[in-house]
């Protein structure tokens, strides 16, 4: 859909409010159809295809044979996830307008919500004569490609808008995208750097180049494109994330918090405030980063990560008890994350509830058996009671799953000395020790005793003889 220029706002404003008055039944208005087209595009930002729908009816049956009106009733139709109805309603436009290329593309996008990603590139090509935008065109079908999961044939015609216009914003981002998914990611660097060499101070191609270094692990040139990117346009929040981003990743997160901070102020979303308060939560600044994790509630409660964090935040705090209820609220929205089920364990055992713990810890490991951690915490459990046994018993069935994860053999190890089975302990530890030496220091913390660890230091150098 068509965006409109801002100095339609007010009028916008004057037009959102006769429809809505139109849509409650209080009164009744004869409005132009730009006031129509604007109302449904404003409802398509806003995410409401409800209203955009009940709007483009009001429209039709104001002008029920304009093809313009037919065309917007056909474009909330494809929105509402009703694109066979827009077919019909596209099929009775074309009577009144059969040249009107707008009606093609919409008929194109209707067939590629349907699946039907031929057939929309066919009569895209059929119709190709009818187009005077060519940039536009090629765009069009580049996308249905990308959603056909064609990702070869839309770099194709990607390239072919940048031929047209190198500052296609949404064909740069979306080149690097189906590069990624075609496994050429590292070719969009070339791309975006031979813009830059024609056009230094595009600050949306610095950008795109960020996601392509982020996506590449080279976090360093990733802060560094994402620094030239805010330089030259200090308000991109969408470029002020990445270098926090980039930051997170290189481990500062000091430096990652300022970045995090300037987005969230250009674009206070609940994605970027998780991300500003886990800055903080990595410097242990912890009340810090729980305001932000609220903030990113207050945008959106359904957000997880929020909910998580501040569990962990408290977990890490000591405040066991209060941490049961967020940590819970994270498994009440998304109840197939692993990390989820095994902070609640943890804060259950820390709480005194074991039968809970055991519950959340085997959840835990039902969902992610490959995370050693489920492993090493839901054993510790019994070593703790004493029931060196059963916490063998988890260990050796977590080296099914792990059976190269030497944490697992030296805790096995750990746990074999404890039920006093020395012989089977030395035949953990040779296996723990061939898979990574230095991992034994691990050993001492179960054994605090300086007699206890010579003997694990004997046991050690037999090994190494």
């Amino acid at each position: 859909m068509e965006s409109f220029p801002d100095q339609r706002e007010e009028e916008g404003k004057e037009w959102l409010a006769r429809i809505e008055d139109m849509l409650a039944g209080r009164q009744t208005y004869f409005l132009d159809q730009e006031a129509y087209e604007y109302a449904v595009h404003h409802y398509f930002q806003q995410n409401k295809p409800g209203k955009a729908l009940a709007v483009s009816a009001l429209a039709l049956k104001q002008y029920p044979f304009a093809s313009d009106m037919l065309l917007l009733r056909a474009q909330a139709l494809t929105w509402a996830d009703k694109a066979a109805d827009a077919l019909d309603v596209l099929a009775e436009a074309e009577a009144f307008a059969m040249h009107d290329f707008e009606l093609v593309l919409a008929k194109a996008d209707a067939l590629s919500t349907l699946g039907r990603h031929a057939e929309a590139i066919s009569v895209l090509k059929e119709k190709a004569h009818m187009s005077n935008d060519e940039e536009k065109l090629n765009f069009v079908i580049a996308n249905i490609y990308q959603n056909w999961e064609r990702p070869g044939q839309a770099i194709k015609y990607y390239q072919k808008v940048l031929e047209l216009n190198p500052r296609h914003e949404e064909a740069l981002f979306k080149l690097g995208y189906s590069l990624d998914a075609d496994g050429r990611l590292s070719e969009a660097v070339e791309i975006y750097q031979k813009v830059l060499d024609v056009d230094p101070y595009a600050a949306h191609v610095w950008y795109n180049l960020a996601l392509v270094y982020l996506r590449l692990g080279r976090n360093e040139d990733s802060a560094a494109a994402a620094e030239y990117a805010v330089t030259i346009e200090d308000d991109m929040a969408p470029a002020w994330f990445a270098l926090g981003n980039a930051y997170m990743n290189l481990g500062r997160p000091a430096e990652a918090a300022p970045a995090y901070e300037k987005a969230a102020k250009l674009e206070p979303t609940a994605e970027i405030l998780v991300c500003l308060g886990a800055s903080y939560e990595q410097q242990e600044k912890f009340d810090t980063a729980m305001q932000h994790y609220r903030a990113a509630i207050k945008a959106d409660r359904d957000y997880d990560d929020a909910w998580y964090g501040i569990a962990v935040c408290l977990l890490e705090q000591g405040k066991h008890f209060e941490s049961i209820h967020f940590f819970s609220k994270a498994i009440e929205l998304t109840p197939d994350d692993d990390a989820y089920w095994l902070g609640l364990a943890t804060a259950e055992y820390e709480t005194g509830n074991l039968v809970s713990a055991l519950e959340a810890y085997e959840q835990a490991c039902n969902l992610n058996p490959h995370n050693p951690d489920v492993w090493l915490e839901w054993s510790y459990l019994y070593y703790d009671m004493g029931d060196y046994e059963r916490a063998i018993s988890l260990i050796t069935s977590g080296l099914e799953d792990l059976p190269d994860n030497a944490d697992l053999f030296y805790r096995c190890c750990a746990y074999m000395l404890a039920a006093g089975h020395l012989s089977e302990a030395m035949a953990w530890l040779e296996q723990a020790l061939e898979l990574d030496f230095d991992g034994h220091e691990a050993l001492y913390d179960f054994f605090p005793d300086l007699e206890q660890k010579k003997g694990i230091w004997r046991m050690i150098e037999h090994y190494r003889k």
